[in-house]
């Protein structure tokens, strides 16, 4: 897929005395802070009937990144408690402090 193969080019690119070797076929690496082509492609598969997709799915799936994109945004008090509730959902080791104590 696009996404591993991006991830193994930059690991390869950023840590060569770790990879030893890569393989990205057709994937985009040029970074983009906003990829709504990436983003309409996975619509477009998880909305396809043949495969198993429904709209439903698309819908379940656009309104949980909506939800993470509502926590990740709080300001002020509420900031800490949106990541916290971010990386429990997530299960990310060691929780969230590091993620907010410098944003």
């Amino acid at each position: 897929g696009s996404y591993p193969g991006m991830v193994s080019a930059w690991s390869r690119y950023k840590f060569p005395n770790l990879v030893h070797a890569a393989v990205s076929n057709s994937s985009p690496v040029q970074a983009q802070l906003d990829f709504p082509e990436y983003n309409n492609h996975v619509a477009k598969d998880l909305g396809y009937d043949v495969v198993g997709g429904s709209a439903e799915c698309v819908d379940i799936v656009s309104r949980g990144h909506e939800e993470i994109g509502e926590l990740l945004s709080a300001e002020g008090e509420e900031k800490e408690g949106g990541y916290e509730k971010v990386a429990e959902l997530f299960h990310v080791c060691n929780g969230a402090e590091p993620f907010y104590k410098d944003v």
